[in-house]
């Protein structure tokens, strides 16, 4: 049984990164049941040594029964307590997993027009309604997509020297 837990605990304590109230009931679950798991087998070895009771096979029948009715047992209550904590517990939806996950922001500025963030080595413009282009997308497009304005580009702007 102790071999039991401390799989259990251990599998427990690194799986989940915060103990939550959710957790803490799955722990408890998984021990009550592991100790009735380990009472039943218990229980089967001294029924099956009572009711084979005689000279020559009792010791050899009650080895039996702790080898395979033990392990018998303990397959059966990991099937069942993994069937329920799936089923209870079972993993996160997407919303929850979508909710949990944090998008980075771009803290740059970025192109109203190709999306791309501007940097002080491509040229760049500002329209007079406040949005920023790269020279070279604001001249293919000519005026601004959000005011509709003509993009006024000084020539060294659009065209930068060699």
């Amino acid at each position: 049984m102790t071999r039991k837990i401390c799989a259990f605990l251990a599998f427990v304590l690194t799986e989940y990164e915060r103990m939550t109230q959710r957790v803490w009931i799955l722990l408890g679950v998984g021990l009550m049941t592991s100790y009735l798991a380990n009472v039943l087998r218990m229980v089967v070895i001294v029924l099956i040594g009572y009711y084979t009771d005689t000279g020559e096979t009792d010791l050899q029948n009650m080895l039996a029964a702790h080898s395979y009715a033990g392990w018998i047992i303990f397959l059966a209550w990991i099937a069942l307590f993994w069937g329920i904590v799936f089923q209870f517990f079972g993993s996160p939806t997407r919303a929850e997993i979508e909710a949990k996950t944090v998008i980075p922001r771009n803290r740059g500025v970025r192109c109203g027009i190709c999306t791309e963030s501007l940097t002080p080595l491509l040229p760049g413009y500002r329209c007079q309604c406040g949005k920023f282009y790269h020279a070279a997308c604001a001249t293919t497009v000519g005026e601004c997509p959000r005011c509709h304005r003509k993009m006024r580009l000084p020539q060294t702007a659009a065209e930068p020297s060699a």
